[in-house]
């Protein structure tokens, strides 16, 4: 068994909040939803002096699972971008519909859909993670999809 020493590991991948904070202005982040504890970090930021709505699954927590507070976070997060025609950012790291929840799950990948569907702003999807199912899917509605880092993948699933 090979170990890496100390120096030759891997920095540790950034959190959904360092994410949002290394894209935004300084200081210029404001959550709207990330208290529902849905895995979801959401809010308006600063980006070069002008306004943007932004989200990012955290991967770490259920394998960002996406479950029914998750889909209304970020589908609420677009239309919100909409609504005050901004664009919208987004840190995709999902392995797809939370199956505990069923339908439900699947519904909130509905919900995105239709909400990005919808959405005239431009759209941006960071593949921050492993995205599987719907969280594959959805990088494919938006307007620019930009993997970042080793451990970005899309999976579609049957």
């Amino acid at each position: 068994m090979t170990t890496l020493a100390p120096s030759a590991r891997p920095a540790p991948a950034p959190t959904p909040l360092e994410r949002i904070e290394a894209l935004s202005d300084a200081g210029s982040y404001r959550p709207w939803r990330s208290a529902v504890e849905d895995g979801v970090f959401s809010g308006q930021v600063r980006i070069f002096g002008r306004p943007a709505m932004v989200w990012a699954q955290d991967g770490s927590r259920r394998g960002g699972a996406l479950g029914a507070a998750a889909g209304e976070t970020i589908a609420r997060t677009i239309e919100r971008a909409e609504h005050g025609r901004m664009p919208v950012v987004g840190f995709a790291a999902s392995g797809g519909a939370r199956i505990q929840e069923g339908v439900a799950a699947l519904s909130a990948y509905a919900a995105i859909f239709r909400a990005q569907s919808l959405a005239s702003v431009p759209q941006v999807t960071v593949v921050s993670g492993v995205c599987a199912g719907g969280a594959a899917y959805a990088t494919a509605l938006g307007d620019l999809t930009i993997t970042a880092g080793e451990e970005s993948r899309l999976f579609l699933t049957g």
